[in-house]
């Protein structure tokens, strides 16, 4: 599980200092364009958490495993077999979802996520182009891997009805995390 990010300078859109904070089960990264959600997901993207370059300290067991599904670029039949394959995804499902519609083909990948316990599910954006019963089901699904594989899910969104049902955001341009009603009112209330 990941406990919190440090950065140790800047970094894109993160100052040195900025520190992000996170919680076990289900974690919503949510705030404007531009405001660091895919950036903090690449910073934890698998494999040392680019603690090589000193970017960040980031704050998890050693051996932590994580995944990295990218929405905003594709799923799964976009995604490069060799890719697939470490996530148990079988070549014959990436060729299957080429034939789907981006909506199928979301709830495939999803549905399709490791069930490695201890893993930290990383999302960026799987909530484009739901509908809101496949936001229901996508809620229900993380949850699901949150109680019977004990994982961290980390996902970035921009989804009000998945930010209700979790009811809780880390809001990337307040540097905290909140309420979701909270995290409304400010939106609503900033121009």
């Amino acid at each position: 599980m990941v406990k919190s990010v440090e950065f140790l300078k800047d970094w894109r859109c993160f100052k040195k200092g900025d520190k992000i904070e996170l919680k076990p089960g289900i974690n919503l990264l949510t705030g404007d364009q531009g405001c660091g959600k895919s950036s903090l997901l690449l910073m934890l993207k698998n494999d040392g958490f680019l603690l090589n370059d000193k970017i960040a300290v980031v704050d998890a067991p050693s051996g932590t495993i994580s995944f990295y599904l990218d929405f905003e670029k594709g799923s799964i039949r976009t995604m490069d077999i060799n890719a697939a394959d470490h996530m148990g995804i079988s070549t014959g499902s990436v060729l299957a979802n080429m034939f789907c519609s981006h909506g199928e083909s979301v709830n495939t990948t999803l549905r399709s996520m490791p069930k490695k316990s201890g893993a930290v599910m990383l999302n960026d954006e799987p909530d484009m182009a739901l509908s809101i019963r496949s936001i229901r089901k996508l809620h229900q699904l993380f949850t699901k891997h949150v109680e019977e594989y004990q994982q961290q899910i980390i996902v970035s969104c921009h989804n009000p009805y998945l930010m209700e049902l979790v009811g809780e955001v880390c809001s990337l341009e307040h540097r905290r995390t909140m309420p979701y009603f909270e995290f409304k009112n400010l939106m609503e209330e900033e121009k």
